[in-house]
């Protein structure tokens, strides 16, 4: 079962974020380690979307947490400006707008993906498993 939450691209709300993944992630189907990586993408990439999706506007960000058989899927949406440039590993080549938000979302994810469809722009982040069942 699926749990999502809307959140404001400001700052305030991503006070409340913490508390919302404490409750939504499957006990038992991640360790430490990959809870720990998804908590730290995640907040990168709300991060990303206020700061380059939204800037000085306030907008809705949904977020949805999915268990898979050995996995748990995170898909982000928003209706921020689109994402322009690439998802790669390992830190930014001569950037001059970013820093290493999007290099940290790929390391910690196993999967990354982003399309952008009519005016949303939607992340899918998996993060494996490592105890492989629920508990």
């Amino acid at each position: 079962m699926s749990t999502r939450f809307v959140l404001q691209s400001d700052s305030v709300d991503f006070a409340m974020l913490p508390a919302f993944l404490g409750a939504a992630l499957p006990i038992g189907l991640l360790d430490g380690a990959a809870e720990a990586r998804l908590r730290l993408a995640v907040h990168e990439l709300l991060t990303n979307i206020s700061r380059h999706a939204y800037g000085d506007v306030n907008g809705a960000i949904e977020i949805e947490i999915s268990p898979l058989a050995e996995a748990v899927q995170l898909t982000v949406t928003d209706s921020g400006r689109p994402f322009r440039g690439e998802i790669a590993p390992g830190p930014p080549v001569h950037s001059t707008t970013g820093g290493y938000g999007l290099s940290i979302i790929s390391e910690a994810a196993d999967d990354v993906e982003y399309r952008r469809r009519g005016p949303v722009n939607r992340w899918k982040l998996v993060f494996r498993s490592r105890t492989g069942t629920l508990s």
